[in-house]
């Protein structure tokens, strides 16, 4: 009852009140709160802490030991890591996202730090799949088990794949100023 004489009272006040649902249903104006795992290195959650560093967002930063991370693997939604847990008081539980991508993307929309236009997203979009794209040769480089093979895939990335995406990248920056 407490909600909808908060609602009739709101809406029969004539002043410019604002009302939202989270104030109505009770909920105030809690954030949502954000626990980041991942090993205890920068890798792939780096650009997700600087976001939260950016935006000026607290979150808990939890770093997975290589000795828990068997025991915790099979917890995760895709058997690896980031995750990103968002807890808010009108969830019954938290919701668990994976892939530093779609929780970069995420967190962009959320803090408003994605661009005002349709146009500026796709832009961020592309550069966020370039860096992608750069970064990916780096985990082949690091999995392979052959020295020789190792080198080769090395030198392609030095050579080729990092010239051309970071050539993009400071094109892409000249261009459109940001």
């Amino acid at each position: 009852m407490r909600q909808d004489k908060q609602l009739i009272t709101a809406l029969e006040d004539n002043s410019n009140t604002t009302v939202n649902a989270k104030t109505i249903m009770g909920m105030g104006e809690q954030k949502p709160t954000y626990t980041l795992s991942y090993f205890d290195i920068r890798g792939r959650a780096e650009p997700i802490r600087m976001l939260f560093m950016l935006a000026e967002v607290k979150f808990t930063d939890r770093r997975v030991s290589y000795a828990d991370w068997p025991d915790m693997k099979s917890t995760t939604p895709m058997g690896y890591l980031p995750t990103l847990e968002v807890s808010d008081i009108g969830m019954k539980n938290p919701m668990v996202l994976h892939e530093t991508h779609s929780i970069l993307r995420y967190l962009a929309r959320e803090f408003g730090l994605d661009g005002r236009t349709t146009m500026d997203r796709v832009k961020a979009d592309m550069i966020i799949e370039t860096v992608r794209g750069i970064i990916e040769p780096i985990a082949e480089i690091f999995n392979e088990q052959n020295e020789q093979t190792k080198m080769e895939v090395l030198a392609n990335f030095r050579e080729t794949k990092l010239p051309q995406g970071l050539d993009y990248l400071t094109q892409a920056y000249a261009k459109n100023g940001s």
